[in-house]
This record gives structure tokens, sequence and C-alpha cells, in this order.
């Protein structure tokens, strides 16, 4: 194999490392207590009648990517909750 070759299987490799490792670093996974949070919200608010659900309840580790869920950069942590006018209705337990 000759430099040239070389070189572009080199590049090659990288590209397919990146790519396969994508969706991992997209989707970093949130601590255990934030998803059953937002699984608990959502259900708690009757999601599924929501004007806008997308995101939610889908697979795991793709929660930072739900309608107005906001997570720090590193996706690990859930910073921000807007869903103003998304037709929530509030069913909390009595406490």
């Amino acid at each position: 194999m000759n430099r040239r070759t070389g070189t572009k299987l080199q590049r090659a490799a990288i590209v397919l490392s990146a790519c396969l490792l994508q969706p991992l670093l997209a989707h970093a996974q949130l601590p255990t207590e934030e998803v059953e949070f937002l699984y608990d919200f959502y259900r708690m608010t009757n999601g599924d009648d929501w004007d806008n659900n997308s995101g939610w309840m889908g697979s795991p580790g793709t929660e930072c990517s739900c309608h107005g869920v906001t997570c720090d950069s590193s996706g690990e942590h859930v910073v921000e909750l807007s869903l103003p006018t998304n037709n929530l209705r509030e069913n909390f337990p009595a406490a």
C-alpha cells in the first residue's frame, strides 16, 4: 500500500468512526431521575393531547430533542422546560 492509499484509508476510517459515534454523542444519557421526571410530567399533563409533543416518549437517549426540552451543552442534564400554550392539562395527584 502506498502513502496516498494509506492516507485515503485513514481518512475513510476517521469519517466512518465519526458517523458511528455521532448517535452516541448526540444523545448523551440523562440521569435516570431526570428521564423519569420527563415521562411522568408528560403523562401527568396529558402529553398525548398537547398541541406539539414531537419527540416525547421516543427512544431512550433522545429526551434532549423533545419539543420544549432544553439540555445543557453536554446533553447530560435538562436545564429548561418551555411548553407555553401547548394545551397542557394539570393532572397532578393531591399532596
